[in-house]
């Protein structure tokens, strides 16, 4: 980045930072724009020195994405056309690194989450500890992720949300009962959103399970992050855009060619919605229709 677009985007920073909470920290420096309104930035000060964060208009998470400006570079410079920068990152940590990298990220993230109230009690955290929370969690070795469980249940709505993510991603033991008793205990908005993504994100027996036993105490708007299966009707035919004929509602896990009746309390109206995203899905080809099919019910 040229340096007047760089003193620009700090000043823009400063004059931010005292009325947005999403404004960007003091000890942050952009220096990669990519020339979609975002930037790759580095911690220039404090506990995450050095280390590189992906800057993401849409998003409000300020966590390092690599280890260091080499790292960034190298990987973007290695990468193939069909790869994905974000999916090549060192954090959130996936996979066990050296000892010596996984002590010095086990000791940045205790070092951030030290000033974290984690008693349930943290409703009342600022913006700065809660960015805190957030690049702890992603900087977790995968020998010491439990205390993201604790912090699913806080009541600081997006550390709960992105602990739902880390937790997800990480595909963590006991992911499933601990989203579903998220969803349980009345949370709603972001974190119940986050939940139900998670649960669909995750999808398996288990997961669909708990989808399907949930439904009836889950409102239809939700319906768009219900997934990880597939419904249709006995019968079914699309004509015009519409679904005709049948009465006995099925599912199928995705990516499973066992059909399945839904049981009579899944609510009729996400039923629906869920069809129709399978075939929007299959209209723009995440799915392929069977092309000896009269219809889509076989999709």
């Amino acid at each position: 980045m040229p340096l007047q677009e760089i003193l620009e985007l700090l000043s823009e920073f400063a004059e931010d930072r005292d009325s947005d909470r999403s404004a960007f920290p003091e000890g942050v420096l952009p220096f990669w724009s990519t020339d979609d309104g975002n930037y790759f930035a580095e911690y220039v000060s404090g506990a995450m020195h050095g280390k590189e964060l992906h800057l993401d208009h849409e998003e409000l998470y300020l966590v390092p994405v690599f280890r260091s400006a080499e790292r960034l570079l190298s990987t973007a410079l290695s990468m193939r056309p069909e790869d994905e920068l974000g999916s090549l990152s060192d954090y959130p940590v996936l996979e066990r690194h050296s000892d010596v990298e996984a002590a010095s990220d086990l000791e940045i993230a205790n070092e951030l989450l030290s000033g974290y109230p984690t008693d349930h009690d943290d409703d009342d955290a600022t913006w700065e500890q809660a960015q805190h929370a957030m690049c702890s969690m992603a900087m977790l070795p995968p020998n010491a992720t439990g205390v993201l469980f604790q912090l699913l249940r806080s009541r600081h709505v997006y550390v709960a949300e992105f602990a739902c993510k880390q937790i997800v991603a990480r595909r963590l033991d006991g992911s499933v009962s601990a989203l579903t008793e998220i969803i349980e205990t009345g949370t709603g908005g972001l974190v119940l959103m986050s939940a139900l993504s998670g649960l669909s994100r995750l999808g398996g027996r288990e997961a669909v399970d708990a989808l399907i036993r949930l439904a009836p105490t889950i409102s239809v708007g939700y319906a768009p992050y219900f997934g990880g299966f597939e419904t249709w009707r006995e019968g079914d035919e699309d004509v015009g855009g519409t679904l005709a004929g049948g009465t006995r509602w099925m599912y199928r896990i995705r990516d499973s060619e066992e059909w399945q009746p839904l049981p009579t309390s899944f609510p009729v109206r996400l039923a629906e919605r869920l069809r129709s995203e399978t075939l929007r899905q299959a209209a723009w080809g995440r799915r392929e229709p069977d092309p000896d099919a009269d219809d889509w019910s076989d999709v």
